[in-house]
This record gives structure tokens, sequence and C-alpha cells, in this order.
């Protein structure tokens, strides 16, 4: 990514209540719940995913329609002082691909840490003993799988999303049968729900965990 321009005034910067307005009409919401771009010195526009580049930021929602309004209404090339060339169905894709091979990699991460569990049946009996404190269901999950680990995880009062499909699960943690990932660190937790979050804004899913 190239180094993002010097710092300039954003007037979808923070409000006094700590909320951003997005810039395609999406109201007004948290900063994780939004997509963060900046204008490198090229002039093009490119995706800060972590919110921690130096520079002038432009927020918007994460959808694709949210994305049609900020360039059409011209309020994103405007907030950068920049020119996109592209269409808004471009920068939708680039941000879905950035947002889910950051979301992949920390599950392949936690994965290597010990952090991480597969399997429905050891993922709930996990759960039971206290051991996950969030689940992940692939997204293409039957949905009586769906049903089964969302009514587990609201006896046991702990966090349910589902996530990317299962054979994007399957490559990136290298094991078979992740139509159910048990997730026991803490500190990983609030990451991969913030990326679960925008994943499926960009993909215009519910939640359906």
């Amino acid at each position: 990514m190239a180094t993002p321009a010097a710092p300039k005034h954003n007037r979808g910067e923070s409000t006094a209540a700590g909320l951003t307005p997005c810039l395609g009409g999406g109201g007004v919401l948290p900063r994780q719940k939004l997509l963060r771009f900046l204008a490198g010195p090229d002039g093009q526009i490119y995706l800060d995913l972590n919110h921690e580049l130096p520079g002038m930021g432009a927020y918007v929602r994460p959808g694709l329609s949210f994305l049609e309004k900020a360039i059409s209404s011209k309020a994103l090339e405007n907030t950068l002082d920049a020119k996109y060339q592209g269409t808004a169905a471009d920068l939708h894709a680039m941000a879905l691909k950035v947002v889910e091979k950051q979301l992949l990699n920390r599950l392949g991460l936690m994965r290597k840490a010990g952090q991480l569990m597969t399997g429905t049946d050891k993922v709930l009996e996990a759960l039971y003993q206290g051991k996950m404190q969030c689940l992940l269901v692939a997204v293409d999950a039957a949905a009586n799988t769906t049903k089964k680990v969302t009514l587990a995880c609201e006896n046991a009062h702990a966090k349910c999303l589902t996530v990317c499909e299962r054979s994007l699960l399957e490559g990136a943690l290298g094991k078979d049968n992740c139509t159910v990932i048990g997730l026991s660190s803490r500190a990983n937790i609030n990451e991969v729900h913030r990326l679960a979050t925008l994943w499926h804004g960009l993909k215009g899913l519910q939640n359906k965990a």
C-alpha cells in the first residue's frame, strides 16, 4: 500500500460523541464499524483496514450501496482530494478481498497459537465446559447446524458469528471440518468480531448466528 497523503481536514472525522458519519449516507457509527479510505501521493485511493496509517481518512459503511453513493456524490473524492478512476464495484471488491484476507489470516494465527478448535461436536463440548469464548459458523453451513450452534451460544452466553464459506476456512486453517470453529482467546475475539462485522456488511448479509 502506498504511503498516504499528509493529514488534512476531514469533514468525515469523529463527532463530539465519538461517532463518525458515513460518506455514503449510512448514518453515524463508531469508527470500527466503518471502512477507512486514504489517498496516496499517487492519487490512488486505498483501504486502511486497521485505521492506523497517518493522513486524512474518509469513512464509509461497508456495503456496495454506501460505496456507490460515496462515489456518485463525489463525497469520497472531495474528502480525500483525489480522483477515483474505478467503479464502486471495483472498490467494493477490493475492500472485500482485504477484509476477508485479514480475517482468515487472523484465524490462521490463532490456530498456530492453539487458540482455535474445529469440529462441531468437539467445539460444542468445549463450549459447555466454558473453554470457548466465541463460536464461528461458516456462512454456507446447513440451517440446522447454524440453529444448533446459535442456541448453544445463547445458553452459554457466548458470542456467535457467521463468517466465510467453509472452503475458505478450511484453506486458511489447513484442516477439514471447519463448519464450526471455537475461539478461546479473549484477546483476539474483538478483532475477529470487527472483521466479521465488516465482512457481513460488504457481503450484504444479516448475521445468521
